[in-house]
């Protein structure tokens, strides 16, 4: 669940609130830094649990700042090649978000003609002019 301004949103209702702007055009690269940021905050969590406080005195600034460093760095290695393997599941993911978004609009063009088919079908009395939907027919000839 992602937490919204106005409380827990699942997914699909997060993409729904895209609307029909087209995924980055760097997907697996957004993707890839997303699974960077992911292993960070693991391996940050992960020192802070298991390394215990220094007696030698190394506290404050310098201390945090190379830790971070090696955080970041440990997190870095971590990602190259096929890394964890999150980012090609989100690309999936993703992806799949924007093919049934596409089928949900071919729907709704769909119904959209048949919607005219039938107002025109009222519009003649039950009669077919067989003109296929959206088109007119010229009565110009």
């Amino acid at each position: 669940m992602v937490s919204g301004a106005t409380g827990p949103v699942g997914l699909g209702a997060a993409v729904a609130g895209v609307g029909n702007e087209p995924l980055p055009s760097d997907l697996e690269g957004a993707c890839r830094e997303l699974e960077k940021e992911f292993a960070l905050l693991v391996f940050r969590s992960m020192r802070r649990a298991m390394v215990p406080e220094s007696s030698d005195g190394a506290t404050g600034f310098a201390k945090e700042t190379a830790y971070a460093l090696l955080d970041d760095q440990w997190a870095e290695l971590a990602t190259q090649g096929e890394g964890l393997g999150l980012w090609r599941a989100m690309m999936r993911q993703l992806e799949g978000v924007k093919k049934s978004r596409d089928e949900v609009d071919q729907e709704r063009r769909d119904a959209s003609a048949r919607t005219e088919a039938a107002w025109t079908r009222k519009r003649l009395g039950g009669r077919s002019t067989g003109v296929p939907p959206g088109q007119r027919l010229d009565r110009s000839v």
